[in-house]
Parts: structure tokens; C-alpha cells; sequence
């Protein structure tokens, strides 16, 4: 008996017995799924490695047509197995390359390569210049491996981008500074200038907030434990708050109390003190200003009298 005709009878009784026991179509894909024969069939690797589309080749050097017809099947997996072992090669060293770069571990690379996955194919060699000139303009590393799409562009535009940037006096240098479109970039260094000349004559924010609150430099520094943000808000946004706050009558202590209220737009805390005004409510403390919407507006309710009967 041929190996064919062997081989179908086998599954002809097989599918018989399952057709007469549980004659549904989702029976006869379980069996196909489960028979020995059909498994041997769609194997993924045989024992000597090779993807086993050409199932029958022990049978087939048994029946001597190897040579006929299984070794052109057997020639293309080889170079396909030999193709993903070459990319796989190519991947590890790409991230050692890159581990030596950022000067960081092979697990930390791996993650970058996840991430930007253009750097999986680039010339780690231009990116070592890359690098090396972008830390040279004063680029945190950290934040360099936070952002790293700035490597995508050519090291000619890089240069350009970041003599554009000193040129406006924009620092510290960011990577998206570089990045970013023209419009957003000249409303950055506008924000900048602003900053700058909200600073003068001051020497920085500390020095800002010292002069403006009558504060010493201790005080300054427990005024920021109690909320760090504020040491982050621009001098410009902290300037506009301060006047308006004094002008109202609140006293540097009470700003010192609660230093959230100089995170808080000018807009809101306006709009927030006209409505306790027109309640005939004066704040002696700036938390109200500071309180979430829904628990704002539950303050000024229980302000209110209650409707007459």
C-alpha cells in the first residue's frame, strides 16, 4: 500500500467514527486539530530545525525523492532561518551600540530601541555624533532618552537648530526646543523674554520671592517644601498674582501660608473673589481660592441665606 493511500485511510476511518459518534463541524475541526497524522503535518520545526513545510521529508528520503523534490523546499527555509538569525545578530548589536552611547544597560537600550524604533536600522555611528554634539549644547542625557526623536533629524540640521536656539538665549536647551515648529519656538522665546524681564532686577526665583514676600532664604525654601510646583511657575504668572493679591489687601504673610494660590491663574482667583464679594465674604484665608470647583461652589451655597418661605 502507498504512503498516500496508507495515510487516507487512516483519517477516512478516523473521520467516520467521529462523523457517527458527533456528526457537527465543530467535532471535525477538533479532530483535525488533535489528529497525530494532520499535527505531524503543520509541525513548526522538525528536529533538525528547519520550518517543516516539507512535512513528508523522512518519508520521502525513505521512498528516495529527496533529491527531486524536497531539497528546493528545504534549500528556501534554510535561508529564511539564516535571514532571522542575521536580523536577530543585527538587533543585539544594534543595542550594545546604543547601550555604549547613552552609556546606560542593555535593558535600558533595548526599551530605547522599543521605543524609537527608528534607531533599530540607524548608523549607530552617526548617532554617537549625534549625541555627542546635542550633550555638548548642554542637553540633559536624561532628558535626551526621555525624547530621543530629535535623532531622526540629519546632524547638519541639528547644528542649525541648536545655534538657532543659543542665538535666542532659550535655556536650558530641551530636546523638543529643537523640534518644534517655528511659531511655537518664537512663543517660547517671547515667554522667555518675558520671564527674563519679569526677573529683573532679581537674580532668580528664590531671589524673586524673597524681595517680594519679605521673606528670608529659609522661609523661601519652606515656602517651596509646602508646594514645590511654585518654584516652577514662570516670573512673569507669579508677578501678576503677587500685584493683584496685594492690591486687594492680602498681606505677604497669608501668600506665604498658602503658597498654591501662586499656581492658580489670575482669571480664576479673580473671578473667585468677585463672587465671595458678592457675598459679602472676605477671606481671611487664601485656601478658599485654591478649593476644587465642585467644593468652591458648595462653599458659596452655604454662604447664602436659605429662601424664605
Amino acid at each position: 500500500m502507498s504512503l498516500f493511500s496508507s495515510h487516507f485511510k487512516v483519517i477516512s476511518n478516523d473521520l467516520f467514527h467521529v462523523f457517527t459518534t458527533s456528526p457537527t463541524f465543530k467535532s471535525c475541526l477538533s479532530f483535525l486539530g488533535k489528529s497525530s497524522i494532520i499535527k505531524k503535518k503543520i509541525s513548526i520545526h522538525n528536529n533538525n530545525g528547519y520550518v517543516s513545510s516539507a512535512v513528508y521529508y523522512k518519508e520521502f528520503k525513505y521512498k528516495g525523492l529527496d533529491e527531486n523534490f524536497s531539497n528546493g523546499r528545504r534549500r528556501k527555509f534554510e535561508i529564511n532561518k539564516n535571514s532571522s538569525e542575521n536580523d536577530t545578530n543585527n538587533y543585539q548589536q544594534q543595542v550594545k551600540s546604543l547601550s555604549s552611547i547613552m552609556k546606560c544597560n542593555e535593558t535600558t537600550a533595548y526599551g530605547l530601541l522599543l521605543k524609537f524604533p527608528f534607531l533599530e536600522k540607524a548608523n549607530m555611528e552617526i548617532v554617537n555624533s549625534k549625541v555627542t554634539k546635542l550633550i555638548e549644547a548642554g542637553i540633559d542625557k536624561e532628558e535626551l532618552m526621555n525624547d530621543m526623536w530629535i535623532l531622526a533629524y540629519s546632524l547638519a540640521k541639528l547644528e542649525e537648530q541648536i545655534l538657532l536656539v543659543q542665538n535666542m538665549n532659550c535655556y536650558p536647551i530641551k530636546p523638543w526646543h529643537l523640534r518644534c515648529s517655528e511659531v511655537v519656538f518664537h512663543r517660547l522665546s517671547q515667554n522667555k523674554e518675558n520671564n527674563r524681564l519679569a526677573l529683573s532686577p532679581y537674580q532668580s526665583v528664590t531671589d524673586y520671592i524673597c524681595k517680594r514676600l519679605g521673606l528670608t532664604e529659609t522661609e523661601v525654601h519652606v515656602f517651596a517644601r509646602k508646594h514645590p510646583p511654585v518654584m516652577r511657575v514662570k516670573v512673569a504668572k507669579l508677578k501678576e498674582v503677587i500685584d493683584f493679591l496685594f492690591s486687594e489687601g492680602f498681606t505677604s504673610r497669608q501668600i506665604f501660608n498658602t503658597p498654591r494660590i501662586l499656581c492658580h491663574s489670575l482669571k480664576t482667583i479673580q473671578a473667585r473673589l468677585a463672587q465671595l464679594k458678592a457675598n459679602n465674604y472676605k477671606p481671611y484665608s487664601l485656601l478658599v481660592l485654591c478649593k476644587s470647583k465642585i467644593k468652591f461652589d458648595d462653599f458659596l451655597r452655604n454662604l447664602r441665606p436659605p429662601p424664605e418661605n
